[in-house]
């Protein structure tokens, strides 16, 4: 059912030079190992407010920035449109799957990506260039 997502997950690697795919360690661990065994380099990562929110409203900063162009997909655009936010008291928010009123899936992958690269950059800042600090990585986010 899957397989085409492990193969996008190989050419991602191979020819958009992917580092590893973000994801959502909720109920994902069948093809999470499906992936890592074909090659597919794979992190967790939580969706919960407090560390998805710098994400989130990274991307949304992106967006309102003109810096990340869908192209006109009707698909993400659909996506966005059914998002839901829940708010916490500390200024965290996160997308709420369950309130939305259809599929988000692409918005919380992008999500994803953005909190690898956030992490990325914190740690390259401490260390080295990261990987992610790449014409090629900001031409992808559209940076």
């Amino acid at each position: 059912e899957y397989d085409w997502v492990i193969s996008a997950g190989q050419w991602d690697m191979i020819k958009q030079d992917t580092q590893r795919i973000g994801f959502d360690p909720h109920n994902a661990y069948q093809t999470v190992a499906q992936m890592e065994a074909s090659g597919v380099k794979m992190e967790p990562v939580a969706q919960d407010k407090k560390r998805i929110s710098p994400a989130a409203k990274f991307v949304e900063e992106q967006i309102k920035k003109g810096q990340i162009d869908f192209g006109g997909n009707p698909v993400i655009s659909w996506m966005f449109a059914n998002v839901r936010i829940d708010h916490d008291a500390q200024g965290n928010y996160g997308l709420n799957k369950k309130k939305s009123v259809g599929k988000i899936d692409g918005v919380l992958a992008l999500c994803n990506a953005a909190y690898l690269y956030l992490n990325d950059a914190a740690t390259a800042a401490k260390q080295t260039k990261s990987t992610y600090e790449s014409a090629e990585w900001d031409a992808l986010l559209g940076l």
